[in-house]
């Protein structure tokens, strides 16, 4: 579907309210806190001075308890998403690359720990790694019962991943061009090991895979290195 029309279905889940009808969840109206969304292009997101600040604007207006415990919540979001809290927490979020804008978008969204995760066009304009890691992060948020809808035009990716699907085409819409679509494994094959999941944060605060070899730095501030945090 054409992006004006995915994204004010995607935003009735979570911004919005219907013209007509009533949105649900789990057979109630969507409370406060229970949706999060992130948005195709993070910049559009993202404002605060410092990521640490844009992190917390959400809880702290919720009233979260987390909200007041700042630092803790910061530097949990921000290594799920593959970002070093050392290196990321008092960035700017218009110093970002795209790719680290887009985790710190999510991040900021994680920090809001709601039962559901909308997310518009997540592996827009990333690269393969970028990709795998986007995957596999939702699939570990999947995993601890999270609630995820995604829009996208490449739905052959994240086939493998998707309990359901809904393709929304106009009548008079132009058939699409078909190029080469990759699925998550084909991706996954191109870009090999990556530190993502199956890593585990230590007490002496070092990370390891499931080998118990030490997660490179390398990986804990680009490529992503998803910890076992509470999200």
């Amino acid at each position: 579907a054409h992006p004006q029309h995915r994204c004010p279905l995607i935003q009735l889940r979570a911004v919005r309210r219907p013209d007509k009808g009533t949105v649900l969840l789990k057979n109630k109206v969507p409370v406060p806190g229970q949706v999060g969304l992130v948005f195709q292009q993070p910049e559009t997101q993202l404002f605060a001075q410092t990521l640490s600040e844009d992190i917390l604007f959400g809880p702290k207006n919720l009233g979260m308890d987390e909200g007041k415990n700042g630092d803790q919540l910061v530097d949990e979001v921000l290594a799920a998403v593959g970002l070093s809290p050392r290196r990321f927490k008092d960035r700017s979020p218009f110093s970002l690359s795209g790719g680290e804008a887009r985790r710190a978008a999510i991040a900021t969204t994680l920090a809001l720990k709601t039962d559901f995760l909308l997310l518009d066009e997540p592996t827009a304009g990333l690269d393969a790694r970028g990709k795998v890691f986007i995957y596999e992060l939702l699939q570990s948020l999947l995993a601890k019962g999270r609630g995820i809808a995604i829009t996208t035009h490449d739905p052959e990716f994240f086939a493998s991943l998707a309990t359901g699907r809904v393709e929304l085409i106009r009548p008079d819409s132009k058939k699409p061009e078909t190029g080469e679509k990759k699925s998550y494994k084909d991706e996954r094959e191109k870009v090999g090991s990556v530190d993502t999941v199956d890593t585990k944060q230590y007490k002496d605060g070092t990370k390891r895979n499931e080998s118990g070899r030490v997660a490179s730095e390398r990986n804990n501030k680009e490529e992503g290195d998803l910890g076992e945090v509470e999200l």
